[in-house]
């Protein structure tokens, strides 16, 4: 029985301290930049943009007439809500549509994805999307400097791997890519350290070490997992 309960405090433990980790890096204040639903994207061009603040579990901002808060869970997947707020009349009717389109994106997201620029992308189970910008520069560029500083990248790590060849074999590669609007990669070698679980989208931060006279078959670069930031489990 004490075994029982060791295991499950530990893996409490551990779902907590992933929970943390992804909290910490999307704490901050967002401005929108665009939003998608049905297919048709369009760019936030308002003297008063919708506004997104995240603290911890708490998320709270500007939707466009109202201010909102609520509930923000990024441990398996992402939940936004309930969401509670003012209930002031819009005005301009096509700022009502969009303060109605932010809120319902909110409320059906389940996924979110977090560039090395600071673009926060929170997405629907039908690819209808919110696109958030850090606000300020040197915010938005914080995670990246801090790794360059100390020859280290920031990357994203696909739910799954690509067979690709290796000499005259075959193996399984990691897809790789350094922000969400860029291709997947395969990556060759692997990375230390790092325990891949398929169906898993990571961000990780990793370092690379020059190799001297790699063999033929071998990377020229050495990869080292130095933290995983966020996990993100595929439902």
């Amino acid at each position: 029985m004490r075994i029982l309960q060791a295991t499950v405090l530990a893996a409490l433990l551990g779902a907590a301290s992933i929970g943390a980790q992804a909290r910490s890096l999307l704490d901050g204040d967002y401005q929108l930049e665009s939003w998608r639903v049905a297919g048709q994207l369009q760019q936030e061009k308002s003297q008063q943009p919708v506004t997104l603040k995240i603290d911890g579990n708490h998320v709270s901002g500007f939707s466009g007439c109202n201010r909102f808060m609520g509930q923000i869970q990024t441990l398996n997947g992402l939940k936004i809500g309930p969401l509670a707020g003012t209930r002031m009349a819009c005005v301009q009717p096509e700022v009502g549509v969009k303060e109605s389109d932010v809120l319902k994106l909110l409320d059906t997201s389940n996924q979110y994805q977090l560039d090395q620029q600071g673009h926060l992308v929170f997405m629907t189970a039908n690819d209808d999307r919110l696109v958030f910008a850090r606000k300020g520069a040197a915010a938005a560029k914080s995670v990246t400097q801090a790794a360059a500083a100390n020859d280290e990248r920031v990357i994203q790590i696909a739910p799954e791997t690509r067979t690709c060849s290796a000499g005259a074999g075959k193996m399984d590669c990691l897809q790789v890519r350094e922000s969400a609007d860029q291709p997947w990669t395969m990556l060759y070698g692997g990375i230390d350290g790092f325990n891949y679980q398929p169906g898993t989208l990571y961000t990780l931060r990793i370092k690379e070490t020059k190799v001297d006279n790699p063999p033929a078959d071998g990377s020229s670069i050495k990869r080292s997992l130095v933290s995983v930031l966020t996990t993100l489990v595929e439902q």
